[in-house]
C-alpha cells in the first residue's frame, strides 16, 4: 500500500496512472509508426520492408555501441570500454558459429540497445567523476547476446554501482542527466523517455525489458525477444477488445 496524502489518496497512484496512460498512448503510436514505415519501405521497393528476416543481432549491437561511443567522444572527450559478445545454444540460423539471427526490425533493436548503452555510459561517467580510485578500463560495459531455439536475449551490464533503492527508473520524464558532472550530457540522455519507450518497443512484439540492480556493483538490463515467428504478435494496449493479431513476417506479404 502506498502512503496516504492529505487528500486521502495513495501517493503512488498518480504516477502509475500517468505511466499507464503514456504506455497506452505510445504503444498505439509505435503500432502506427511501424505500419506506416513498413508501407513506405515496401513502396520504395524494399522486398521485406523494415523487417530483416535474418537480423544479425551481434552486428546490430556493435553498430549501436559504435554510435554511442562516437557520441561519448564528441560530447565528453572520452569513451568507456564496451565489449560485444554473442553465444548460442543452437546451431540453426547462425553465422560465424555464434551469431544469433532472427526476423526483427534492426532499427528498433538498435534504438533499444543504444538507449541502454547511453544510460550505462552516463552512469559510468558520473561514477568515475566522483572517484580517483578507478580508471575507464576498470569499469567496462558488456553487451552479451544469447539465443536458443525460442528467444534471443541481450544483456547490457555496467559496473556503475547500481540504481539507488527507491528509484523507479520506468517513470516517464525521470532522468539523472541533470546531475551529471561533465559536459554534453544531454545527448547521452534519454530525457526521461528512453528507458520506458525502449520497454514498449520490446513489448510491442511480445518481448520484455527488465532491469536488475546490484547495489554497489552495477546494473544489468535484459532484453528478451521471441525468436519464433508465431510468438511475434503485436501487443495492443486495451485487452478488453478483440483484435486480429498478425505475426511479424505477415507484414511482408
Amino acid at each position: 500500500m502506498g502512503q496516504q496524502n492529505h487528500h486521502g489518496q495513495s501517493a503512488d497512484r498518480t504516477p502509475h496512472c500517468k505511466n499507464k496512460f503514456l504506455d497506452d498512448f505510445l504503444l498505439n503510436r509505435i503500432g502506427c509508426q511501424v505500419l506506416l514505415s513498413h508501407f513506405l519501405a515496401c513502396r520504395a521497393g524494399q522486398e521485406h520492408g523494415i523487417i530483416d528476416p535474418r537480423c544479425n543481432t551481434k552486428k546490430v549491437c556493435r553498430a549501436a555501441a559504435k554510435a554511442v561511443l562516437e557520441m561519448c567522444i564528441e560530447c565528453t572527450g572520452w569513451s568507456p570500454a564496451v565489449f560485444v559478445e554473442a553465444y548460442s545454444a543452437c546451431g540453426e540460423g547462425l553465422d560465424d558459429g555464434n551469431t544469433p539471427r532472427f526476423p526483427y526490425m534492426p532499427h528498433v533493436l538498435k534504438y533499444v540497445v543504444m538507449e541502454l548503452l547511453k544510460n550505462s555510459c552516463r552512469a559510468t561517467a558520473d561514477m568515475l567523476s566522483a572517484t580517483t580510485d578507478l580508471q575507464v578500463e576498470d569499469v567496462p560495459i558488456n553487451v552479451i547476446v544469447c539465443a536458443d531455439e525460442d528467444h534471443v536475449t541481450i544483456c547490457v551490464s555496467d559496473r556503475a554501482r547500481g540504481i539507488p533503492r527507491g528509484v523507479n527508473a520506468w517513470l516517464y520524464l525521470y532522468t539523472t542527466a541533470k546531475n551529471g558532472a561533465y559536459g554534453g550530457e544531454k545527448r547521452l540522455a534519454g530525457h526521461g523517455v528512453g528507458l520506458p519507450l525502449s520497454r514498449l518497443y520490446a513489448r510491442y512484439l511480445g518481448g520484455a525489458l527488465d532491469l536488475v540492480s546490484l547495489p554497489g556493483y552495477g546494473t544489468h538490463a535484459y532484453v528478451n525477444l521471441p525468436r519464433v515467428q508465431s510468438q511475434q504478435v503485436e501487443v495492443v494496449p486495451d485487452e478488453d477488445y478483440r483484435y486480429d493479431h498478425a505475426s511479424l513476417l505477415d507484414f511482408t506479404v
